[in-house]
């Protein structure tokens, strides 16, 4: 007689898988839970440790060396930055103070750094007015031919007025300056060296015609000079020699017109004084 075949009992063995499976999941949330908890533990300790430090009287600010100041004062960029020798040097954060200062529209460049314990160091660097370029609107270009700010009277004493230009003139990183605006910013490029500029004829105004090129405008003997386009520095070399004649000599009371726009032409126009005016009248009338 055959015996019969025991078959094994498959729901034991599925109980017994399913609560291993049950232990491992529980282990793995514990696991879980316990590095949540460590790390909350340690965003804590962080949390205190910079409070500890930042409210540390060993880190106070102490001293505060500014450089760079010269139409701002260091009151002024203390302010701008946020910074004073009441704060922790720790809490200052640098990246915002510093865009705190270039956000003045005076300041070029910015720099702000730490030496620990107590001394902060800034540095600033502030825009060079140029001159004052008028487009119906006033604005001040510094010596990179780049519109900083919007003028106002307080900025305008001493820099010439640039007439003429478009805004399509004007300075564009990484792009070729236009013609009119290139010979403005070489004209005041030389103005700027002691040693070149014009003696005796302060530029007031620089007019820009696209076509006859510049002309500078003055308040002395010389009212005008018309220069035209290129070669500038030898049209100056020459220009000195004309104004320092015409100052010794007194061939003129005044002069009208300096035209050089050619340098093998060059003409002298007087000016039409009273005087001269009154003696043509009087000549006529005895004729």
């Amino acid at each position: 007689m055959a015996r019969k075949r025991i078959r094994k009992n498959a729901y034991k063995k599925n109980s017994a898988g399913k609560v291993a499976n049950g232990k491992k999941l529980f282990l793995l949330w514990v696991k879980s839970m316990a590095v949540i908890f460590a790390l909350g533990l340690m965003g804590i300790i962080f949390i205190l440790v910079y409070d500890l430090i930042t409210q540390c009287d060993y880190f106070r600010i102490r001293s505060v060396h500014i450089t760079g100041t010269s139409r701002l004062t260091q009151e002024q960029v203390a302010d701008l930055a946020e910074i004073s020798e009441e704060k922790n040097i720790l809490s200052i954060n640098l990246s915002t103070a510093r865009l705190n200062l270039i956000s003045h529209p005076w300041i070029d460049e910015a720099n702000i750094r730490r030496e620990l314990p107590s001394k902060l160091i800034v540095n600033i660097s502030e825009h060079t007015p140029l001159a004052v370029l008028d487009t119906g609107r006033k604005f001040l270009i510094n010596t990179r031919g780049e519109i900083f700010k919007e003028s106002v009277p307080a900025d305008t004493d001493g820099l010439p007025v640039i007439t003429g230009l478009d805004y399509s003139d004007l300075n564009i990183p990484d792009e070729p300056r236009s013609i009119p605006f290139s010979a403005v910013m070489d004209l005041l490029e030389l103005e700027r060296n002691p040693k070149k500029a014009l003696r005796g004829f302060t530029v007031k105004r620089i007019h820009v015609d696209r076509e006859i090129g510049l002309t500078l405008f003055s308040e002395a003997q010389v009212k005008a000079i018309r220069l035209g386009y290129n070669d500038y520095i030898n049209k100056y070399s020459c220009l000195n020699n004309i104004l320092f004649y015409l100052k010794s000599n007194n061939v003129f009371p005044g002069v009208e017109l300096i035209d050089l726009k050619n340098s093998s032409r060059i003409v002298v126009r007087p000016a039409i004084t009273e005087t001269a005016v009154n003696k043509k009248e009087v000549h006529d009338a005895r004729t």
